[in-house]
């Protein structure tokens, strides 16, 4: 039946060019993410229409191999507009073990593998009920997940249990000043040196930026205008030193220096590109 696909391109030398390697289908509706796991041999893809999570078995150029395996999960949430189906929005690998953001059931629902690459549910933890979570980061030296919610405009801060992969959850924390029907996150980032946190707000505008307290909650300590509209993804660049933000609605790129204190100073850096939906670090 009909469905999207996934296209694999190598990069060519000095970052000139891209040669296709090939393409194979998604086995669900409007893929929406994509990530390998650590030794690149199997790639993950969530299917936001269909609700579906499917892992690819790749070869060791990055070209797609023979196998593929689907998963669709569970009960739906309360919010009959964005909730009618379950809609997979994010699939991340950690320690031998690959969680999603389901949006539609409001849950992250975490999986292991065979040496096949087949899926089986090992558990899966529920947000509150509407909160919708769209995507997730992991803090880099603590086993702690932190989930964003898209519909509430909350994070919530789980810990990880690394033999079973199953989450805990420490609490949840709004990522706007008050309640805002109208606003939805889009995208957390964890800072590289793993002493704050970011998530950005559709509607309102804006970066809030958290202090990460010493078990892993979150404290905000800043909100930052985002000098447009609709900021749906943004970056931190590798060294820590600058977030960078695409602004869907307002056709602009903008960068911020991340200052010690880890809030965001204006430095007139800004882009013009239509409609940017998403960046990536090299």
């Amino acid at each position: 039946g009909e469905c999207g696909e996934v296209l694999a391109f190598q990069i060519t030398e000095n970052f000139a060019g891209l040669t296709p390697l090939g393409k194979c289908a998604s086995l669900g509706l409007d893929p929406c993410y994509c990530e390998t796991d650590k030794a690149g041999m199997r790639l993950a893809v969530p299917n936001y229409s269909s609700g579906s999570l499917t892992v690819i078995q790749l070869r060791p150029d990055g070209s797609f191999g023979g196998k593929a395996f689907s998963k669709r999960s569970g009960t739906l949430g309360p919010n009959a507009a964005r909730q009618g189906s379950p809609h997979a929005h994010q699939a991340r690998f950690l320690g031998g073990f690959l969680y999603l953001t389901d949006l539609g059931t409001d849950s992250v629902i975490i999986y292991a593998q065979d040496r096949e690459g087949r899926l089986s549910q090992v558990g899966a933890t529920q947000m509150a009920p509407g909160a919708g979570p769209r995507h997730m980061d992991f803090h880099p030296t603590m086993n702690i997940i932190y989930v964003l919610n898209e519909l509430n405009s909350t994070i919530t801060t789980c810990t990880r249990d690394s033999s079973s992969g199953l989450l805990t959850i420490l609490e949840s924390i709004s990522t706007l000043p008050a309640e805002d029907p109208a606003s939805t996150c889009a995208q957390i980032v964890c800072h590289p040196n793993g002493r704050f946190v970011y998530a950005s707000n559709r509607g309102h505008d804006s970066i809030s930026c958290f202090r990460v307290l010493q078990n892993g909650t979150l404290e905000c300590i800043a909100r930052k205008d985002t000098l447009g509209k609709t900021p749906r993804n943004f970056i931190i660049s590798p060294d820590g030193e600058w977030l960078i933000v695409a602004n869907q609605d307002s056709d602009n790129i903008v960068s911020f220096k991340v200052a010690d204190d880890g809030s965001l100073e204006e430095m007139g850096f800004e882009l013009q590109v239509a409609s940017p939906v998403c960046l990536s670090a090299f």
